[in-house]
């Protein structure tokens, strides 16, 4: 890319970053065995299958891919609808992963996908590409970018929901409680 980027802080403050040199991305799919089966998507193809996606490669049997409903093919579509590719690398971002953002400008992918930030247009990048953690504003999940602080709003309300009071949310706290209630009612203390 040659030329600094606008990075977007979680308090909204901008930070210019030159990206690094980042390998491409190999996403594939592609068949291991000579073999030949039905899949319930109605296409034949191979019984096992090698994908590859963000660097790691996994091997999946036809019981493996959903069931053998569905061929290399048509996983492959299902899982480019569910995700999005990073702005820089290309990367596939999944639900519930960690995101930077990137104040819209040039050098980025033509199909990064833009969210509002504030009142900034801002496209979406993966952890990969962040200079360090600080930069995390949020995650990916279920087709939208939820910030930081609506992801705390929402753990908030679901502790409140749960009767959790403030304080109380240590889970290593929570265990030992729980743990220590369970042996005394075995009578094991």
């Amino acid at each position: 890319m040659g030329k600094n980027i606008k990075l977007i802080s979680p308090n909204g403050e901008k930070c210019e970053v030159e990206p690094g040199e980042l390998p491409p991305t190999d996403d594939f799919v592609g068949p291991v065995a000579q073999s030949k089966v039905m899949f319930g998507c109605g296409h034949e193809g191979p019984e096992v299958y090698a994908m590859r996606l963000n660097g790691d490669t996994v091997y999946l049997t036809a019981e493996q891919m959903a069931g053998r409903e569905l061929c290399g093919d048509c996983l492959t579509a299902a899982i480019a609808k569910a995700t999005i590719r990073c702005a820089l690398c290309g990367w596939r971002i999944h639900n519930d992963m960690s995101v930077a953002l990137y104040e819209l400008g040039d050098g980025f992918r033509d199909d990064a996908t833009r969210v509002e930030f504030g009142e900034k247009t801002c496209v979406i990048g993966c952890p990969r590409c962040m200079p360090s953690e600080d930069f995390i504003v949020g995650i990916w999940s279920g087709g939208r970018f939820f910030s930081n602080e609506e992801v705390k709003n929402t753990l908030q309300e679901v502790a409140q929901a749960m009767g959790i009071e403030d304080g109380e949310d240590d889970p290593k706290k929570r265990g030992r409680e729980d743990s220590g209630r369970a042996r005394e009612k075995k009578g094991d203390c």
